[in-house]
């Protein structure tokens, strides 16, 4: 049996959910539907929401996706044990704040923020320095930020350069306005893992769990090996229902170690506007193409996050520097785009994500598919891995057959993230007997999951994926498909088997 998927082609989207902005009831069920249908390809979760209000928009994702015919991905965020973040605020969660005004910031969490003065969680108390080595505070990923103006061990004076809104667990960073080079941060080695939050993840199925990474891929591993044990806890738990790691690059140290971090993590987040705040603002637009670069080459899905339409936050149509911006992205080879202020706090969240899918719709018909294939191809480690040398094999075919549809078969996924690596113009159905990998299939570029029950009988398989592709306009009579499956054997550790199919 295959299930009957409607199918995306454009770069995939991630849209961030905040439980505090949204009513989780049958209304918003059709939203997240609409979501779904413009685009929506993944969702992000964070786990300072609690586990129950977690759990609810787990369900009502997934509920969506079943009734839009449609898969997702669920991405679960580890909570911070040192994350710096604005506390409690008496007033609907935020506090509106003008140019010019006195802010106090305390490091008491009991304070609860009302005009003048705020709370900041997991700072104990202010280094003398922070006068000398940074003079400005950022809230938001920088959207506000104020002078500081005098040093106390349990609190700092500063005046607002800017009018906006801090909204309550919004982050908090410190920088030296006159040079981009002094920026000060928290020592984050001691940051602890909760081991709820994996237990959490793993007992609800999540897809991946998202990671802050600050000082290098150990980090990753500890999360593994945490995951690991949890397993061994849960009774009856599917070893092969693998949930994989998103590794979000917070500072310079998981920058400077990203091949490391590729070794091990199984996706790669890029916070712009974090990263903004600790590294200097200039050398952002480097870093993001050097990372995608770098995810392209080890065949790992990159997403980029932050700031993509901040401007619909509060208006119904975008910059057009922005949709610069996601154009620019697409055409870098970025696999998911993420929105988040704009669906968690933003008017006009829709019409948020039809413009992303559009621009991203439109850049693909753009994209140079050849010469991004030789460029991978030229890049590419010899002698291949006999994985990739036929995944670049399918692609190339596809290419030369003028294909819209590579079939792929798998229950590891090696095969669809190399065919996924050469960014083919065709799309991919990826179809697995493993319901967990076929969510997991959603963030890598061109790629869409599908699952199987059975797939000893390859004919009949292929059988049925045409006929559902036909009905779904996809493909037509005499259409070329790409077809590829890797197959396990005892004697043979691994063997591949290519097949062109004309509909």
């Amino acid at each position: 049996m295959v299930e009957q998927q409607q199918t995306n082609t454009v770069a995939e989207n991630i849209i961030v959910f905040d439980p505090k902005s949204i009513n989780l009831n049958e209304r918003h069920t059709k939203i997240m539907g609409t979501f779904i249908i413009n685009g929506m390809d993944s969702i992000r979760i964070f786990c300072d929401d609690g586990y129950e209000t977690c759990q609810k928009l787990i369900q009502t994702g997934r509920k969506s996706a079943q009734d839009s015919n449609r898969r997702i991905s669920v991405c679960i965020e580890m909570r911070q044990s040192k994350k710096l973040s604005v506390g409690q605020i008496a007033k609907d969660d935020l506090m509106q704040l003008k140019i010019g005004e006195k802010l106090r910031i305390t490091t008491d969490e009991s304070v609860i923020g009302t005009k003048g003065i705020i709370s900041v969680k997991n700072f104990h108390s202010f280094p003398e320095e922070l006068l000398d080595e940074c003079s400005m505070v950022f809230f938001d990923m920088g959207s506000i930020c104020a002078q500081i103006k005098h040093v106390e061990k349990d609190f700092i004076e500063c005046e607002v350069q800017n009018d906006g809104i801090i909204y309550e667990n919004s982050q908090v960073s410190f920088a030296h306005r006159g040079n981009s080079d002094n920026k000060f941060e928290m020592n984050h080695s001691e940051e602890v893992l909760q081991s709820s939050d994996v237990k959490f993840c793993l007992e609800n199925e999540v897809d991946y769990i998202i990671h802050s990474i600050y000082n290098g891929k150990n980090e990753i591993l500890e999360l593994q090996k945490m995951i690991d044990q949890e397993k061994q806890k849960i009774p009856d738990y599917k070893q092969d229902q693998n949930v994989k790691i998103i590794a979000k690059l917070e500072n310079e140290n998981a920058i400077i170690d990203i091949e490391g971090i590729l070794e091990v993590a199984d996706c790669i987040m890029i916070p712009r506007g974090v990263l903004g705040t600790v590294l200097p603002i200039e050398k952002i637009s480097w870093i993001q193409k050097k990372i995608v670069k770098c995810c392209n080459q080890a065949a790992k899905p990159c997403i980029l996050a932050s700031q993509f339409l901040d401007s619909m936050v509060h208006n119904p149509f975008p910059q057009r520097a922005e949709v610069t911006d996601i154009y620019s992205a697409v055409m870098d080879g970025a696999d998911c785009l993420l929105l988040n202020s704009e669906t968690t706090i933003g008017k006009y969240p829709i019409e948020a994500i039809k413009t992303m899918n559009e621009v991203c719709m439109n850049a693909e018909r753009h994209f140079s598919y050849r010469d991004f294939f030789i460029e991978m191809l030229t890049k590419a480690e010899k002698p291949m891995q006999t994985v990739e040398a036929v995944a670049n094999s399918c692609v190339k075919s596809a290419f030369n057959l003028q294909s819209n549809v590579i079939i792929c078969v798998t229950d590891i996924g090696r095969v669809s993230r190399m065919i996924s690596k050469y960014k083919p113009y065709s799309q991919v159905i990826v179809l697995s007997t493993n319901k967990r990998l076929a969510n997991q299939c959603c963030l890598s570029r061109s790629c869409n999951g599908l699952w199987v029950n059975d797939v000893n009988n390859v004919n009949l398989m292929i059988l049925s994926v045409v006929g559902i592709l036909k009905q779904q306009g996809h493909v037509k009579e005499n259409d070329d498909i790409v077809f590829v499956s890797g197959v396990m054997d005892i004697q043979i550790k691994s063997q591949f088997q290519m097949k062109l199919i004309q509909v």
